[in-house]
Order: structure tokens, then sequence, then C-alpha cells
């Protein structure tokens, strides 16, 4: 079963990364990004910090509904892929994020997010 681990409190919604295992695939990245991209990782934080004060509706250029429940928080040349926590509307779960590149690389990161929401969720269900 994955682990949250508390990224950001915020006046309406709280955000959460993903770990599996020993691995926590939406921290390495803000990391890399931060060691790498100081002003995206600064733009996306911006991105963040707003959506945990204001709810995920307030701007829908920033959160994109990519298939059910599953979302992407965007910046010009970075996405974060999170899903919404099904026992509560206030927890924002990040599982990873991409760089923007070839279409097939956005694509395996969809796919694997996808997989990683599924398996989270499925965990609480065995577990209740």
């Amino acid at each position: 079963m994955g682990q949250l681990e508390s990224l950001l409190k915020g006046k309406t919604l709280d955000i959460y990364a993903l770990r599996r295992g020993d691995r926590c695939e939406a921290q390495e990245f803000m990391d890399d990004l931060a060691a790498s991209a100081t002003e995206r990782f600064e733009s996306l934080m911006r991105a963040m910090v707003s959506i945990a004060d204001n709810g995920y509706g307030v701007n829908r250029n920033v959160w994109k509904r990519l298939r059910p429940n599953l979302f992407e928080i965007r910046k010009p040349g970075v996405r974060l892929f999170c899903f919404v926590h099904p026992e509560s509307h206030r927890m924002v779960v990040i599982t990873g994020g991409l760089c923007k590149g070839p279409k097939h690389e956005q694509t395996r990161a969809i796919e694997r997010a996808v997989r990683m929401r599924d398996e989270y969720i499925a965990s609480l269900v065995a577990h209740q």
C-alpha cells in the first residue's frame, strides 16, 4: 500500500505526494526540478499554493482533467499528475511529474499515473 507524504497544507485543500515502498516519485521530481529549473519549480509551487488555498476549480489553465479522477497541474513546460483522494475531496495526491517532451513520453507518464492511482485506491479498499 502506498503512503502519503504531506507537501502543502492550504486553506481549502491539502496536497500530498504518493510514496510507494522506498520511493516517492513526486518528491524526487520536485527535488530534481528545483535543482535544475528553478523558475519552473517556483512557478509550479505558486500554482500548487494557489490550488491549496483556493481549490482546484479556480484556474482551468493550471488544473486540467485528463481522465476520470486524474488531473494535471500544469505550468509552461512542466506537469504534475494527481488525483483527488476518494475518501476526502480536500486531499489532492500527486503521483509524479514530467517536463514536457515527446507525446509518447507524456502518454507513458499518464498511464503510469493511472496505474499508481488505481493501485493506491485498490489498497484502500482492501484494508477496509
